[in-house]
């Protein structure tokens, strides 16, 4: 879906890791203790954090749980520096003109699988994860909605999904 944004003048980082090693979308502290037992300050309390601990339908990923320096390791490698080039690149786009639009794409299943909280329901075509429209400028969500709608897509907002931590930590209209 993004592959030509370059050529539209667009910038692209492509997280090329799968979310059971890295959910390069959580938060670095967003573990359980099942899945780091040792860590001094975990914040998550649900098995699908920074690393996944149990698929969405509950088969294991992990073989074992993680050490906190496992996981310090796995942070260092793909998260720390995905989100160093992540924020260079707004800080670039924001000096260039005044602000910066992130799009964090994510595909989803159609319809909701046993696991999710929305199990057999059949999912809108786009959905924008604004935070109850907090995370972007008013403009720009209604830009995306109307563009989305007049090509004929169903368009829910924040439902199934809301956005998750690059939503949330990149997404500050006020600031640009």
């Amino acid at each position: 879906l993004y592959a030509d944004a370059p050529a539209r003048g667009a910038s692209l980082l492509e997280a090329t890791l799968s979310r059971y090693v890295v959910d390069l979308n959580r938060a670095p502290d967003d573990v359980d203790l099942a899945t780091v037992p040792d860590h001094p300050a975990p914040r998550g309390t649900q098995p699908r954090g920074v690393v996944w601990r149990l698929t969405t339908d509950g088969r294991p990923v992990l073989l074992r749980p993680l050490t906190y320096v496992e996981l310090g390791a796995r942070l260092a490698r793909y998260h720390a520096p995905y989100h160093e080039a992540l924020h260079d690149e707004l800080v670039s786009t924001r000096a260039r003109f005044g602000y910066a639009v992130l799009i964090a794409g994510h595909s989803m299943p159609s319809v909701g699988r046993p696991g999710h909280a929305d199990p057999g329901a059949r999912r809108a075509d786009i959905v924008p994860g604004t935070r109850g429209r907090t995370t972007a400028d008013r403009r720009i969500i209604d830009l995306v909605d109307a563009h989305f709608r007049g090509a004929g897509l169903s368009v829910r907002h924040d439902d199934p999904y809301r956005g998750g931590y690059t939503t949330v930590h990149y997404g500050r209209p006020r600031e640009g």
